[in-house]
């Protein structure tokens, strides 16, 4: 049911691919990308700009976050998450890698 997509000919310029993750309704969720340099990278979500390497989209500024370092991290956060945060999101440049984030429903306590 679930898989990363390494599409990619020359995958091992990144050193940490993100992994499908499932995550509560309401909760926070982290996908992690990071690649041998401090070059930007972008993240989409199902083939939408979310980071386009310097910001994200202005929609998506209050619950998304990119915490970047010098070594190539490139972590998405995402806060409160919705069921329309669910999806194949995708992380690179030119060669990109990918995972499923899915939603699952309210979190009861």
């Amino acid at each position: 049911m679930f898989a990363i997509r390494l599409n990619a000919e020359c995958n091992s310029d990144f050193t940490k691919v993100p992994r499908n993750t499932a995550v509560f309704v309401g909760s926070d969720g982290v996908l992690q990308c990071a690649i041998n340099d401090s070059k930007p990278l972008a993240w989409k979500l199902n083939d939408r700009v979310v980071f386009n390497g310097y910001a994200v989209a202005s929609s998506l500024q209050s619950r998304f976050d990119v915490v970047q370092d010098q070594r190539g991290q490139h972590d998405l956060h995402i806060r409160n998450v919705q069921s329309s945060d669910a999806g194949q999101y995708e992380c690179g440049r030119t060669n990109v890698v990918s995972a499923q984030l899915v939603i699952i429903g309210e979190l009861s306590l």
